[in-house]
């Protein structure tokens, strides 16, 4: 078969695809897009209230949300293995938020109202007391 015979096939496939499956792939984008919103927005509070409204960590923590908030297109990938793999919708849910949550922290930090714990780049953990 020829290149542009299977191009051809391969783009009427997707078409068809996508024609039978757009709601659930838009239904699995928003589950993501909530996921990843979501947890900026808790990374957003912790960082202001962890740092006492610190103007310079305030304001890097809105440019880092922006950041990941605009490159949540390069997750968009994933609904169709999702419609394909077919996770029941809670679990998809859980895990998306889940990742948002991952994709937010830097470095695998994590917050509790006493407590601050960070993995450094040499993967060893720093926790410390507030």
């Amino acid at each position: 078969m020829r290149v542009s015979a299977l191009r051809e096939a391969s783009r009427a496939a997707a078409e068809a695809f996508l024609a039978e499956h757009r709601a659930e792939i838009e239904a699995y984008r928003a589950e993501i897009s909530l996921g990843i919103d979501e947890a900026l927005a808790r990374m957003r509070d912790d960082v202001a209230r962890i740092s006492e409204q610190n103007a310079v960590a305030v304001q890097l923590a809105a440019q880092s949300s922006e950041y990941v908030s605009w490159m949540q297109w390069s997750l968009w990938d994933l609904p169709v293995f999702a419609v394909a793999v077919r996770p029941a919708p809670e679990r998809f849910a859980a895990r998306s938020r889940r990742a948002g949550s991952s994709t937010s922290r830097s470095r695998g930090c994590s917050t509790t109202s006493s407590t601050s714990t960070c993995r450094t780049r040499d993967g060893t953990t720093r926790c410390w007391r507030r």
